[in-house]
C-alpha cells in the first residue's frame, strides 16, 4: 500500500502521501511495512500493545450483494475505535468524543510518576472483557483512547476517501500524542470487497484482556498450578510475581491514558 499522512496536526515532510484540503491524497512510494508501522505506532517505549480492527465484516456469500461506500465504512470504523471493539456488531452509537458517558481521569504524561502498578487493576469487575470482543466493559463507558493509529484503505476510490475526518479527531488521542494518524491506501481489492479498511491502533483495548489474563494467572499461581514444572527449570514464584507486576504496570499506564 501507499501511505498518506492524515492527522489532527500538520503532516511531516517524510510521509509518502499528503492530503489536501479536499481530502484527496497524491501517490507516493510503497510503505515499508515493518519500519513504518513500528516507527509510527510504537514510538514510545511504554506503549507497545496493538489492536486490529477491520471492515467490512460480512459473510463471503454476501459480498456480491453488498454495497460499500467510504463514508459508511469510515463511520463504522470510527465507532469501533471509539468503543474499543473488534466487532462491528453491538456498537454503542451513543458514545462519542463529544459525548463521553463516563468520567475518565486526566491522562498522565508518559513516564510520569504516581501510577502505582496494579492499583485498580486486579479483581476490578469493570475491567472485564465485554461482549464486543476486545475492550473492557469499563472502558466502553468512556472513549477508547489511542496513542497512534495506522489505517489501511483498499479498493475503489481509496486515495480519495477522507478517513482523516473519522480517525483524526483529537478526542481519540491523549493530549501529548503527536501526529497520531497515518493512512496507507491502494486501489487493489482485498478479499473480493470493492472497498475495505483496517485500523491498527496502539490503544486501551488491551486493558480488558490483560486484566482477565492477570486475574487468571494470579489464581493459578495461588493454587500452584504447574508451578513445580517451572521450578524444575529454575523459575521461582518470585519470577512469576515480577512478570505480573510488569504486566500490571502496562495495564495501569493504558488505563490512565
Amino acid at each position: 500500500p501507499r501511505a498518506a499522512a492524515r492527522g489532527r496536526s500538520s503532516p511531516a515532510a517524510t510521509p509518502q502521501q499528503q492530503q489536501g484540503s479536499s481530502g484527496a491524497a497524491a501517490a507516493g512510494p510503497p510503505v515499508r511495512m515493518m519500519s513504518d508501522l513500528v516507527h509510527h505506532l510504537c514510538a514510545h517505549p511504554m506503549y507497545r500493545m496493538l489492536s486490529l480492527r477491520a471492515l467490512p465484516q460480512v459473510p463471503a456469500a454476501s459480498i456480491d450483494f453488498t454495497t460499500f461506500t467510504w463514508p459508511a465504512i469510515s463511520r463504522r470504523l470510527r465507532q469501533m475505535v471509539i468503543n474499543g471493539s473488534a466487532l462491528e456488531e453491538g456498537l454503542d452509537w451513543g458514545l462519542s468524543t463529544g459525548n463521553p458517558t463516563s468520567t475518565t481521569p486526566q491522562p498522565a504524561m508518559p513516564g510520569a510518576s504516581g501510577a502505582t502498578p496494579g492499583s485498580g487493576v486486579r479483581g476490578s469487575p469493570a475491567e472485564s472483557p465485554g461482549p464486543s470482543g476486545g475492550a473492557s466493559a469499563g472502558l466502553r463507558r468512556g472513549v477508547n483512547k489511542s496513542v497512534a493509529c495506522y489505517a489501511v484503505l483498499r479498493g475503489q476510490g481509496s486515495a480519495e476517501a477522507d478517513i482523516g475526518a473519522a480517525l483524526g479527531d483529537p478526542g481519540l488521542y491523549p493530549f501529548w500524542a503527536v501526529d497520531p494518524l497515518s493512512v496507507a491506501c491502494h486501489p487493489a481489492r482485498f478479499a473480493r470487497c470493492t472497498m475495505s479498511a483496517a485500523a491498527l491502533n496502539n490503544d486501551q483495548g488491551c486493558v480488558g484482556p490483560m486484566t482477565q489474563m492477570l486475574d487468571r494467572a494470579y489464581s493459578m499461581l495461588a493454587s500452584r498450578a504447574y508451578v513445580h514444572q517451572y521450578e524444575q527449570y529454575g523459575l521461582t514464584v518470585d519470577d512469576f510475581q515480577a512478570c505480573f507486576a510488569h504486566m500490571e504496570e502496562i495495564v495501569e499506564r493504558y488505563r490512565l491514558m
